[in-house]
């Protein structure tokens, strides 16, 4: 079999290959099933590294075979579908997810083996990545589980969420919050959600920094403050956008400025400057003015 793999990759031909993988989940043999997992997978690794064109079947091919009898190919199926989440976000997502979600959630209520839940459970928490709408809910409701695992891997999934979707925060934080809040909880499960809770929000102190640093922003020459270039009052002292008298164009950076010494108007410094040396006054209050004054 290994031979017959090796010439369909080496001409790359991904249809024939699939159909051969197909053929081999037929077969009720635990050691050739596990090794039909590790050629679906070299298929995907191949598609991502030769950038081939992504297969839906790959999809379909999991989801047929994840009832198999075999645990150990039920789960290396799963953790499959989860390095699927991480290689192709962006084909995953134009495809239909919810027969993979649902399909997903029957798997992880009806399997026994709770090293296949926690798997199926992480993979829903990546598919979450791509789709948060789609997965949000259901890990919510596992942190009512009963095993401190299930809520561990839960509150996990829903971390990663919080710092990959902004806007799902104010659904995860407050819930993580209370949960923390509730008596008889595992130490572990504490543990976990006072370390996630601080993960998100140094996160979004982390967004509000690069948002402010990733904004032009302009200096209030009322309150010396930084503020949004786009804005027309400066969004900490409420006052409006000091304009130069000259030019009408507004004023961005205090070294850049200039106001009357006398009625406080401001300037562009080399506005102000023209001016006077022309006029010897300032143009708002027309009192006497040189340059000297404004130093």
């Amino acid at each position: 079999m290994e031979k017959k793999f090796d010439k369909l990759f080496e001409k790359e031909k991904i249809d024939k290959i699939l159909k051969l993988i197909i053929k081999n989940f037929e077969k009720d043999d635990e050691e050739l099933l596990l090794e039909n997992v590790g050629y679906l997978e070299k298929l995907c690794h191949t598609i991502k590294e030769k950038d081939w064109v992504f297969s839906e079947d790959i999809v379909s091919i999991i989801l047929k075979n994840m009832n198999n009898r075999w645990w150990h190919v039920r789960q290396d199926l799963i953790v499959l579908l989860g390095h699927l989440t991480e290689m192709f976000p962006k084909d995953l997502i134009q495809i239909d997810l919810d027969p993979i979600i649902d399909q997903l959630k029957e798997f992880f209520i009806g399997d026994d083996d709770l090293d296949n839940r926690y798997h199926t459970l992480r993979v829903i928490g990546k598919i979450g990545l791509i789709a948060p709408n789609k997965c949000l809910q259901f890990l919510l409701n596992q942190l009512y589980d009963p095993n401190p695992k299930i809520q561990v891997y839960s509150i996990n999934a829903l971390t990663e969420i919080a710092n990959h979707h902004i806007g799902e925060v104010k659904e995860i934080l407050p819930f993580l919050t209370e949960t923390l809040e509730k008596e008889n909880i595992d130490p572990y499960v504490v543990q976990t959600l006072e370390e996630s809770i601080k993960k998100i929000n140094e996160h979004l102190y982390d967004k509000e920094i690069s948002d402010f640093m990733m904004t032009e922003q302009i200096s209030c020459p009322y309150c010396k403050e930084f503020y949004p270039a786009k804005s027309d009052v400066c969004t900490n002292c409420g006052k409006e956008v000091a304009r130069c008298q000259i030019c009408r164009q507004k004023l961005q950076h205090e070294t850049d400025m200039k106001p009357c010494p006398y009625c406080k108007t401001f300037f562009h410094k080399k506005h102000i400057l023209e001016w006077i040396r022309d006029k010897h006054n300032c143009p708002s209050c027309m009192r006497s003015l040189f340059e000297e004054d404004l130093k």
